[in-house]
């Protein structure tokens, strides 16, 4: 893969993962039961959140599974490396999420694939 489309990759995974890590920041710190999520953010938060998943979404779309899960999988190596959990959860969560759409592959299938 060319540099511009590793840097192209590494921005959309990036910004993807800002948002989850939002998100999952109201579930650690609302109140039990108050809920968290993408809904406890604020409106204009929400709006622009979905907006940049989903264009991340149909951006990554147009790679190979097996290179998303790669770098998810060493972004979230390097975020618990500098301590980062809060972070590193974020990226499973957006990996699963994206495995659930389609544009990554699962672990059995990647591991199976490309260990």
């Amino acid at each position: 893969m060319n540099i511009f489309k590793q840097l192209a990759l590494g921005g959309h995974l990036t910004k993807m993962t800002n948002w989850m890590e939002a998100i999952e920041h109201t579930r650690r710190t609302m109140p039990i039961g108050a809920g968290g999520g993408i809904d406890s953010l604020p409106r204009d938060q929400q709006a622009r959140a979905i907006r940049e998943l989903e264009a991340g979404m149909a951006a990554l779309s147009k790679y190979p599974r097996h290179v998303i899960t790669a770098e998810l999988i060493k972004n979230r190596q390097v975020a618990l490396q500098f301590g980062r959990h809060m972070r590193a959860d974020a990226i499973g969560n957006l990996l699963e999420h994206l495995i659930a759409q389609n544009i990554a592959l699962g672990a059995e299938d990647f591991l199976k694939s490309y260990a």
